[in-house]
């Protein structure tokens, strides 16, 4: 139900973002795809070749990363629909993120080195795979970035227009023959650099 906050809205937006192009991208550079917990089938082939080693608390990624150890190919099913209940609120989203972090970092410690070493992944899918596990996911990504922001907006304030005044940077070029020119109640001049050059209203 994407439009029962903005949450599930992001959780949408994301999931569409990742099966539609993200897993897509992956299979045609040769990279297996991640299981989702909630939509994944394997062949009975692969249990009864492998069995079910999968007992952590995010066994959808435990079982990724064993299967890719041992060369299984996983691929996507773009054209499978699944629906499941997303969380409605911040808090329920941090919940959720943190536990799938906390347990795709546990498969990395229990599987990584295995995952390594493995003879039957090629270097690009074990590089792939480390990331997936390693790389913590968008919502402590979209944290990350606005704690940055904030300290650079902190460390390096925007200049203060002068009194009285409103300015805003633009680029243009014009050249020595066009003289000045005015622009929203300010003049550029045609012998100022482009990149400095900006309009002052009143």
């Amino acid at each position: 139900h994407p439009d029962e906050s903005p949450i599930t809205l992001m959780s949408a937006v994301l999931a569409c973002a990742t099966h539609a192009f993200s897993y897509r991208l992956k299979r045609r550079a040769g990279l297996n795809v991640p299981l989702v917990g909630n939509g994944m089938v394997i062949g009975t082939d692969v249990l009864a070749r492998l069995g079910w080693r999968a007992f952590s608390i995010c066994e959808d990624w435990e079982m990724y990363a064993l299967l890719t150890a041992a060369g299984v190919t996983i691929a996507g099913a773009p054209q499978a629909r699944v629906y499941a209940q997303e969380a409605r609120s911040l808090s329920e989203s941090w919940t959720q993120r943190q536990r799938w972090t906390a347990g795709r970092l546990t498969v990395l410690a229990r599987v990584g080195r295995r995952l390594l070493t493995s003879p039957h992944a090629s270097a690009r899918q074990k590089l792939d795979a480390i990331a997936e596990l390693a790389v913590p996911g968008p919502a402590l990504h979209l944290g990350a970035a606005l704690l940055l922001g904030c300290c650079a907006a902190a460390l390096h304030p925007p200049p203060v227009a002068a009194s009285g005044t409103t300015g805003s940077c633009i680029w243009m070029r014009s050249s020595s023959a066009e003289g000045r020119r005015t622009t929203g109640g300010g003049a550029i001049g045609a012998g100022t650099p482009a990149s400095h050059r900006c309009t002052i209203g009143g």
